[in-house]
């Protein structure tokens, strides 16, 4: 038997996120993807939407290992870009 290759992928870059707070709920939206987590507080929308760009990232590095293109970048309205006053950027890596 012969030894087989595994080639591995390493996905990171930062992440710009944007908080709001309407009525009792927090909204972290990561801008570059679009993905929104939602919580009681900031933290746990934070949280939330830390697990959502981890299973997004999963899925792109599947799919990029199997050869499929990916539209990577999915930006959210100008609007969200423009909340400067609750911007945060965060760096992240997947696939180590």
């Amino acid at each position: 038997m012969s030894a087989r290759r595994v080639k591995r992928i390493v996905l990171q870059g930062d992440v710009t996120v944007a908080y709001r707070k309407e009525g009792s709920e927090w909204f972290a939206t990561a801008l570059e993807f679009d993905l929104l987590g939602y919580g009681r507080t900031r933290k746990a929308a934070f949280k939330l939407l830390q697990e959502l760009i981890a299973e997004y990232m999963l899925e792109v590095a599947h799919l990029v290992s199997e050869g499929k293109r990916v539209a990577f970048f999915n930006p959210s309205e100008t609007a969200e870009w423009n909340n400067w006053r609750f911007l945060e950027r965060y760096h992240v890596a997947f696939g180590k």
